[in-house]
């Protein structure tokens, strides 16, 4: 089920979340949560697969819950994954928010970027498009900032 969701074309969900959330903000942060969701949580779950055995089992024979498990072992084990997650979702987040506010927008770049089609005006595409190239390199370089300091390995 999981992999026929991820396989969805997310460009397709558009007209759905257009009808149950109208031409909101919302709209947008439903749509671009569900189109970059599939990375991270891939990601999340190679990290939780990576963790050795032998942990686990020690934290079983010391008698730990399933909720100190996640906690002191799968949580930290995975922090490094879900950072890669994110390095590959970032800009992939800012394709989706751009693609929401082409098809159905009343603002923000996507909704500039087909207003200037509209009346063929080149320089106003092209500005939205950098502006949008520059807003994801910065996003991204944040992320991999954020993940070049996290040290904490398992």
């Amino acid at each position: 089920i999981v992999t026929a969701l991820f396989a969805l074309p997310k460009v397709s969900l558009i007209p759905l979340f257009i009808l149950w959330f109208g031409l909101s903000y919302l709209q947008k942060t439903v749509f671009t949560s569900t189109a970059v969701f599939f990375f991270i949580f891939y990601s999340m779950m190679n990290g939780v697969r990576d963790v050795p055995s032998v942990y686990e089992n020690s934290l079983k024979i010391l008698g730990a819950s399933s909720l100190q498990k996640i906690w002191m072992l799968y949580l930290p084990a995975s922090v490094g994954w879900l950072l890669n997650g994110m390095r590959i979702a970032t800009p992939y987040a800012f394709v989706a928010a751009v693609s929401a506010e082409v098809i159905a927008s009343r603002d923000g770049l996507g909704f500039l970027v087909k207003n200037s089609a509209s009346v063929l005006n080149s320089a106003g595409m092209f500005a939205a498009i950098i502006a949008t190239t520059l807003f994801a390199v910065a996003a991204t370089t944040i992320v991999n900032k954020l993940g070049s300091l996290w040290k904490w390995r398992v």
